[in-house]
């Protein structure tokens, strides 16, 4: 018989960081698109904080999509590690880029949108490709 090898997804340290990973990528690219969004067709910097808030709300759901649809479990605590995982590397991109102080109110709203990307992703349908454990 042939031995499955165990998935990347039963390690909670490594799928945590990996979902956490694509969403920072997921703000980073929402926010380099809400910026030539303003930079080309808006006169105003009213909206800023709306793109910005915007772009922590998407990272921190689909870090905690990602994590719950592919674990499968847990999805609400996973959701929140994700979350808060998601505004440690902000964190230490920003205090590395311009030297930013700490904010609650971002960490609780990357905490509350990876708990509730968490619990969408594990309500949601089985991914096609995934192995039973």
């Amino acid at each position: 018989m042939h031995k499955r090898r165990a998935s990347l997804w039963t390690n909670i340290i490594f799928s945590v960081l990996i979902s956490a990973v694509v969403g920072v990528c997921v703000s980073l690219a929402f926010t380099f698109l809400s910026a030539l969004f303003v930079m080309f067709l808006m006169d105003s910097l009213q909206y800023i904080s709306f793109f910005s808030y915007t772009a922590l709300i998407l990272g921190g759901a689909s870090a905690g999509f990602i994590c719950g649809k592919r674990r499968r479990r847990k999805g609400l605590k996973e959701g929140v590690l994700c979350g808060a995982v998601v505004y440690l590397l902000i964190f230490i991109g920003g205090v590395i880029l311009s030297s930013t102080v700490f904010s609650f109110k971002k960490l609780l709203l990357l905490a509350v949108t990876g708990a509730m990307g968490g619990v969408m992703g594990v309500n949601s349908k089985r991914p096609d490709n995934m192995t039973y454990n």
